[in-house]
């Protein structure tokens, strides 16, 4: 995916032509919602060290589809005012935020905008996250964001519009959504072999199948990566001498070796991008917050 500032660039752009006067709070949380789930696989590998890699890649590649990016972004909205309008300016913005990662060149990876009426990824390769396209939408991105930091932090959001209880009532059964509906579609992706999970998972059925994977952590004295699940796999190819983040296209040879035949070095650009960008947004909120600028409609 572009990093979260390059997102928030964007959706200022675009949603200021199509809708008028809007708060740019609304606007970036918008960007961030199909990255919540990515966020959620990090926090759960390291608080939960059992859990299955690969049912958790499922859940979350699941989740990070549009048709759950609109089912949080109706949660979310169901507690402020106007909420349809806040609805549609966070979906809208999901839905560029997807648009944008399939436009990125991401190996095994792509983008659910069917779901879950089709599990077919959507990726159209047109850039890397290191290219010099990616660096302007990041610098644009920052300059938007600082340069209307003070108008956005004043617009004041207005919560809890009634009826209360049929709103929050509402809104938790949509969280319960969200969170739950994803066990019952693990064997729409897992069947379309999504990030190469049924590969990954039939070792026996391995050798002789291509594979793709996207930010591994190469170790050049092992000739060796570790991918998301965990698992340290032998590669034949790499010519690179130090260690690295890199995504590689190949076939296994055998179970446990891969023989490259494209890779990409990744560099920590877009990592340290997307923290600056989530920490903007929430010291944004904050202010809002800490300047009464969050109000309890009645």
């Amino acid at each position: 995916m572009p990093n979260t500032l390059a997102h928030m660039g964007v959706g200022r752009i675009a949603s200021r032509v199509l809708f008028r006067d809007a708060d740019d709070k609304w606007i970036y949380i918008g960007c961030v919602i199909p990255d919540i789930p990515w966020i959620i696989q990090r926090l759960a590998a390291y608080i939960l060290p059992g859990i299955d890699l690969l049912d958790l890649r499922l859940y979350v590649v699941i989740q990070a589809s549009l048709f759950f990016g609109l089912v949080l972004s109706a949660a979310i909205s169901l507690l402020f005012r106007p909420t349809r309008r806040i609805f549609l300016l966070m979906g809208f913005n999901c839905l560029l935020h997807l648009l944008l990662d399939a436009g990125q060149t991401k190996w095994a990876n792509g983008v659910h905008l069917f779901a879950p009426l089709s599990w077919r990824m959507t990726g159209f390769g047109l850039f890397w996250p290191e290219s010099i396209f990616a660096y302007f939408l990041t610098g644009f991105g920052l300059i938007m964001v600082l340069w209307y930091w003070q108008p956005t932090w004043r617009r004041p959001v207005f919560v809890f519009p009634p009826p209360f209880f049929i709103r929050i009532m509402a809104g938790i059964g949509l969280l319960i959504v969200y969170f739950s509906l994803p066990f019952f579609f693990f064997n729409g992706p897992e069947q379309l072999d999504n990030h190469y999970t049924a590969t990954l998972r039939h070792r026996h059925a391995r050798p002789g199948r291509p594979i793709a994977l996207d930010r591994c952590d190469y170790d050049p004295d092992s000739h060796a990566i570790r991918i998301f699940t965990g698992e340290t796999i032998k590669v034949t190819g790499i010519k690179y001498l130090h260690a690295a983040t890199v995504s590689i296209k190949g076939q296994f040879i055998t179970a446990d070796r891969i023989q490259v035949q494209a890779f990409h070095v990744h560099r920590p650009f877009r990592d340290v991008s997307s923290l600056l960008g989530l920490a903007l947004i929430t010291i944004l909120w904050f202010t809002a917050g800490w300047k009464k600028q969050i109000i309890r409609h009645s």
